[in-house]
């Protein structure tokens, strides 16, 4: 079967919300004119001796690897990967993960700020029959895609809850909230922490809040923090 290849991306522009504030991307439009004075300031070429006396047009643009449609290497993400090796860097990544059979699973219907499971994904395959094979990539349409640039695109959409069997459970956070919480083996998070992975005792997380002790539906016993 011939392959047809979608272009999925965006372009990107200035003075919309399209990442956190710290990272949008900042771009300088330069017209024909300013580009007649670049070339009069280089070249020493009078205005007359340019074309209808016009310049080129530059843009410059200071973005992050982030911006834009992009795609996250694993280096992006820890520095090592696979029990220890080194993390792929982007260069690195083979380009048949880059292009192969596209999925796409719609979850309009969720409220922003669901977290997809394991569940949901199977109900979204089911819906269209499809059973996923090594290197599909799936694309997960949420109520995102339409806010993109609007004041409350930042919030818009789900993030999808990831586990990697017993080696890494990742929550995901509320709505416009900046903090993540991961769950993962003692040894990794040692790693993270930079301490021994070795020793005795508990390894505890303090949560601001005024709740005091108290054991929550899945039976795990909180207690207040010590002043």
């Amino acid at each position: 079967m011939p392959r047809r290849i979608v272009d999925i991306s965006v372009a990107l522009k200035a003075g919309i919300v399209s990442d956190p504030p710290y990272m949008l991307p900042q771009i300088n439009y330069l017209d024909h004119t300013a580009g007649a004075q670049n070339f009069m300031q280089v070249f020493g070429v009078k205005r007359e001796q340019l074309p209808d006396g016009a310049g080129p047009a530059v843009e410059n643009v200071a973005i992050s690897t982030h911006n834009g449609t992009h795609l996250d290497a694993p280096y992006h993400f820890h520095p090592t990967m696979d029990n220890g090796k080194p993390a792929m860097t982007i260069d690195q990544v083979p380009l048949e993960w880059c292009f192969n059979d596209g999925v796409k699973l719609d979850f309009l219907d969720k409220a922003d700020g669901h977290v997809c499971t394991a569940d949901d994904m199977k109900r979204a395959l089911d819906r269209i029959g499809y059973q996923l094979k090594p290197l599909d990539i799936v694309l997960v349409n949420t109520t995102a895609g339409k806010a993109y640039g609007q004041p409350d695109f930042i919030d818009r959409g789900f993030p999808v809850g990831k586990s990697f069997g017993s080696k890494y459970v990742e929550f995901a956070a509320t709505p416009g909230s900046r903090v993540k919480l991961g769950l993962y083996g003692r040894r990794a998070l040692a790693k993270d922490a930079g301490v021994a992975p070795d020793g005795t005792g508990s390894h505890r997380i303090v949560i601001g809040g005024d709740a005091g002790s108290f054991t929550d539906p899945d039976g795990f016993a909180w207690q207040a923090a010590s002043a």
